[in-house]
């Protein structure tokens, strides 16, 4: 506008201006160019308030260029214009952030960076150590308590906090400065310039402390997330660091060659928290302790002066000093369900199935039938039908998954009908259809719960175990074929059900084909394509606050998208390979467990859609169907997960993945992909892969691993 003309020229040659504060104004890119003439131009100006105008990335690149050899300008404000989705302003702000060393306080937040952007500036801003203030929310990640951009792999965007968030003022510190609450900790996106932050030093003082003189010393900030922060070399028996800290209450202890400890000398109070999961080195500690040190820190409203210099002598983004533990020869361990990523998969144990069929029992009405009037009759029935329950609820796993009702597995009549002849059921003398029918009608009688997981017409699994007594009563003990009930139960499932039903006997193919090392390995070295997948395909059906699932309606989206249904492998094997992956529940009448799959249960179904539908190994082709069915299932398994690499992966996991051309198991495989490139050092095949085992056999992802290059050829590998 003109009156913004009039104004920028001005301040072109205004020498006692020293703020200027165009916030909510309606600036667009027209007027950026004339901004960017008054940086360029004005020596005196320190502030520049940009707040909530319609920038845009053109805008931005402007100013931005302009204050890569401005030395005078010490505090901005861009926040809340959209800047973003600008491969210009991305780079022309990187180019700021590692050139400029006079702002001082920079504000970037709501500016509608992607995520490729944000990783992008992430890395640019890591070696500035002079912009003291940075912010960032609204955008992908934050700003942790050293003042790195963190942007982790599953960064989503979050609006929550920054539309509330206070505008900054200068260098003042804002607001009632009392400091974050545990229920803030870790930090994320603080400020050291408006949230007050004070430098302290602090250490472990030999003889004051403790009577320990340590050889290794670590130091945890609550406000760090108690992340060790090694202290390295004493002076004069003193281990010191000197830290950031926000202020208020802030918790401290120190871990002392591998043992916890807090000092003496510095203020302690009553700790109540559990501390897990403190990575030193590769061990991980839980720290309880009864007591933890405390530290008092009063706020200051003025971090910087009145010339934009610091009171401290820390620097913004200053990495720690890393401590590297001593190489250590690691015994190979046997490889074990416990430490593989199956181990949290709850097996069908002696006491989970006798709980499963207590509640059938229960919920059954086989007590009510006329041949179970002798409490000695119903006692031996049950107790055969308890012998025999892990062969029947494979089986009702197998038939509830053919012809589902609505979202409910179970079993209707016509699947029952044909299981029944199959079995040999029906024949022409003693048992007709129609008596089938009579019973299948007669078990789903009876008062309506109007439970949706209950149907009326359909056999839910404790009906699957009430129909075979009713038909066993009437086939053999009502025509007097046998003398008793038990005889009459005995009969059915001896000559007719068990030789169709065995074949259904989940336990063999997951200890035989699924629960093995190459299927953990595989699994292990495509945890993070997986676990991608999962979160695309999972949550549709979830409520707000509860943990993520994946449901039925998913997992056949899944399948499509990928191209996995076809002639082979066809829509209700879907239903098979969900229903059957899933954890037994005890409770099926009164919980949506069962049709909630968690990851470890996909990781399941994953295989068993591999089974199925058998594709080739990975850099194979021209197999027959026969070939490719007699595979070892992690062969399947991985061609399943290449497959989902190609089809449906996408977004971060996508960057960070090449799909491979030959199977990891191949011998002349290549690293033909890398996750994560960082430290990676070049050693002996034959190292790697007794490093690899190791990781492997006990258990450790391998996430952020350049994989193995097999062969006599020299490879990379992440010590992570």
């Amino acid at each position: 506008s003109r009156g913004l003309g009039d104004v920028y020229k001005r301040q072109t040659w205004d020498t006692t201006l020293e703020a200027l504060n165009l916030s909510k104004n309606l600036v667009t890119d027209a007027s950026a160019e004339k901004i960017a003439d008054v940086l360029d131009a004005n020596s005196t100006l320190r502030e520049l308030y940009l707040h909530w105008n319609q920038l845009s990335g053109r805008g931005g690149s402007l100013i931005f260029g302009s204050l890569i050899s401005n030395r005078s300008l010490k505090v901005l404000d861009i926040s809340w214009n959209a800047l973003g989705h600008s491969p210009e302003c991305t780079s022309v702000v990187c180019d700021l952030l590692t050139k400029n060393t006079s702002l001082v306080h920079l504000d970037m937040s709501n500016t509608n960076f992607s995520f490729t952007e944000s990783r992008a500036i992430s890395k640019a801003i890591e070696p500035n150590r002079t912009c003291y203030g940075f912010h960032f929310s609204g955008n992908y990640g934050f700003v942790d308590h050293k003042g790195f951009l963190i942007v982790p792999d599953d960064a989503e965007k979050n609006l929550g906090d920054s539309l509330i968030k206070r505008r900054i003022r200068g260098v003042e510190a804002i607001g009632d400065l009392k400091g974050p609450t545990p229920l803030d900790l870790p930090l994320k996106d603080s400020c050291w310039v408006c949230d007050g932050w004070q430098e302290v030093t602090v250490g472990w003082r030999t003889g004051r402390s403790g009577l320990l003189r340590p050889n290794l010393t670590f130091l945890h900030f609550d406000h760090e997330g108690f992340t060790p922060i090694w202290i390295p070399q004493p002076t004069e028996g003193n281990w010191t660091v000197t830290r950031m800290v926000p202020p208020g209450t802030r918790r401290l202890f120190f871990t002392l060659d591998g043992e916890s400890l807090i000092a003496a000398d510095i203020a302690a109070e009553t700790n109540h928290e559990l501390i897990e999961d403190i990575r030193i080195g590769d061990d991980y500690l839980t720290v309880e302790l009864p007591r933890m040190n405390v530290l008092q820190v009063k706020p200051t409203h003025h971090t910087l002066d009145e010339d934009y210099d610091p009171h401290f002598t820390c620097r913004p983004r200053d990495p720690d000093r890393i401590w590297i533990p001593p190489r250590i020869e690691k015994k190979i361990l046997p490889w074990d369900f416990r430490i593989s990523v199956f181990r949290e998969y709850v097996k069908d144990d002696e006491d989970l199935l006798t709980r499963c069929f207590e509640a059938d029992w229960s919920n059954s009405r086989i007590l009510n039938l006329p041949s179970m009037k002798r409490p000695e009759d119903a006692d031996e029935v049950k107790a055969y039908l308890r012998s025999v329950y892990p062969c029947l609820k494979d089986a009702y796993r197998n038939y509830s998954a053919i012809s589902i009702a609505g979202d409910i597995f179970s079993i209707g009549s016509n699947v029952f009908s044909e299981l029944a002849n199959s079995c040999g059921i029906i024949d022409s003398k003693t048992f007709a259809l129609r008596d089938l029918d009579f019973h299948f009608i007669a078990t789903n009688a009876g008062p309506s719960d109007n439970n949706p997981r209950n149907p009326k017409n359909a056999l839910v699994r404790h009906k699957f175990l009430e129909i075979f007594v009713r038909i066993a009563e009437d086939k053999f003990l009502k025509r007097k074929v046998v003398g008793t009930i038990i005889e009459a139960v005995r009969k059915l499932f001896e000559e007719h059900l068990m030789p169709v039903m065995q074949k259904y006997e989940q336990t063999s193919w997951r200890i035989d084909r699924y629960w093995t090392e190459e299927c953990d390995i595989v699994y292990k070295v495509y945890y993070q394509v997986l676990q991608g997948v999962y979160k695309k395909y999972s949550g549709a059906k979830t409520k707000p606050g509860h943990k993520k699932f994946m449901a039925l309606e998913e997992l056949y989206r899944l399948c499509n998208d990928a191209g996995i249904i076809d002639d082979v492998f066809v829509d209700r094997d879907v239903n098979m390979c969900f229903n059957s992956a899933m954890m037994t529940q005890v409770d099926e009448l009164n919980s949506d467990r069962i049709f909630q799959m968690s990851f470890v249960e996909f990781l399941e179904a994953l295989a068993r859609i591999a089974e199925d539908w058998s594709p080739a190994a990975v850099g194979t082709e021209n197999f027959s169907l026969e070939e490719r069915r007699n595979q070892p299932l992690y062969m399947k398994l991985e061609a399943v997960i290449v497959r989902l690499m190609q089809t449906v992966v996408e977004g971060v996991v996508k960057e960070s993945y090449n799909p491979p051309t030959k199977s990891i198991f191949d011998p002349e495989f290549e690293a033909t992909y890398v996750v994560k490139k960082r430290r990676l050092s070049k050693v002996s095949t034959d190292e790697n892969n007794q490093r690899l085992l190791t990781l492997l056999a006990q258990g450790k992802s391998l996430n952020g691993v350049s994989f193995i290059k097999r062969g006599s050829q020299s490879i990379e590998f992440d010590d992570k």
